[in-house]
């Protein structure tokens, strides 16, 4: 774990990346890798990677690395932008998404659009602010494990 996590860390570190750009860097990673737009999050995590100037090797090994919890909130968004959009109640059963996708792709596609645009806009509302609340909450905690770490804003 220690060469795995810690290394290149570490190497980005040496590179002048602060702790609170690395706390920055993994947490609006996770964030934007929690999208419920499969597909999106690769191109999330660059343009907040440009946009704040942050780390983008860091970002992309955390997209990566959380693909299996954007699957596992996949649907959670969905029902959440369901609620928030007042939208009908989709049958989401896999067996029968993967059925209309096989049938007719672009059909299934303009079918499921709203669902994955309501969950994109309930992820918005959710993670966004999350993942800047644990870049706070982090950056502190690095400061103190990283020595001499300076405070440079993203």
């Amino acid at each position: 774990m220690k060469r795995k996590l810690w290394g290149p860390i570490q190497a980005q570190l040496r590179q002048g990346l602060s702790a609170e750009g690395l706390a920055w860097s993994l947490c609006l990673a996770l964030g934007c890798a929690t999208c419920p737009v499969i597909g999106a999050t690769t191109a999330l995590c660059i343009a907040a990677g440009a946009a704040f100037k942050l780390n983008h090797p860091v970002m992309q090994v955390v997209n990566y690395v959380s693909y299996p919890i954007q699957i596992a909130l996949l649907v959670p968004f969905w029902r959440l932008g369901e609620w928030l959009f007042r939208a009908p109640r989709l049958d989401l059963d896999l067996g029968r998404i993967l059925g209309a996708l096989k049938a007719d792709t672009w059909g299934a596609l303009r079918f499921y659009w709203a669902e994955v645009w309501h969950g994109a806009a309930a992820w918005a509302l959710v993670a966004l602010p999350l993942a800047c609340l644990m870049a706070i909450a982090l950056t502190p905690l690095l400061r103190r494990v990283i020595p001499g770490s300076t405070s440079n804003t993203p």
